[in-house]
């Protein structure tokens, strides 16, 4: 049986090659792209240099021409994602930076509690901001000479243990 000239068995064998390809899980796109380019291209080549007499140099050519071309648009593909992929952790850098800067220090509390601030007023500080802070026994003992209350302290250890 023929398919304008070109084997059924042929044809077969070399799609049934870029279907095994194309799902290669450890492949990138580029690599992807190239293999099924390839595959197709012969198929396509072959067809096309039958028509002309050729079949031979004609799957070589449409071999390489789809491999080329499979590669330039796995390869885009491949960009593509490693630039998303960068911007989103830049973001995230970013979020994570402002958070940093914006949260609640030991210093802060205790500025705060200096200046006569309500202690649910501090304490709805570290709820919204978040906090950086050391609750370290030698830490609780300076808070507490400061004049930090207790329910203050213990909103910055319960921060503290929800982040860990």
């Amino acid at each position: 049986m023929r398919l304008h000239g070109l084997s059924v068995r042929l044809f077969a064998g070399l799609a049934l090659v870029g279907v095994v390809l194309s799902g290669c899980q450890n492949m990138n796109h580029a690599q992807r792209g190239t293999a099924v380019g390839a595959g197709t291209g012969t198929v396509l080549g072959a067809i096309i240099g039958h028509q002309t007499g050729n079949k031979e140099l004609g799957a070589l050519i449409g071999a390489g021409t789809g491999a080329a071309a499979g590669h330039v648009i796995g390869n885009s593909q491949d960009v593509a994602e490693e630039r998303d992929a960068a911007i989103v952790q830049a973001h995230h850098a970013q979020r994570r930076q402002r958070f940093v800067e914006s949260a609640v220090t030991n210093r802060d509390i205790i500025e705060m509690t200096h200046q006569g601030l309500p202690e649910q007023t501090i304490v709805n500080s570290i709820n919204e901001r978040g906090g950086r802070f050391d609750t370290s026994p030698d830490q609780l003992i300076y808070m507490n000479k400061a004049g930090v209350s207790q329910s203050v302290v213990q909103a910055m250890q319960q921060y503290n243990t929800r982040r860990y």
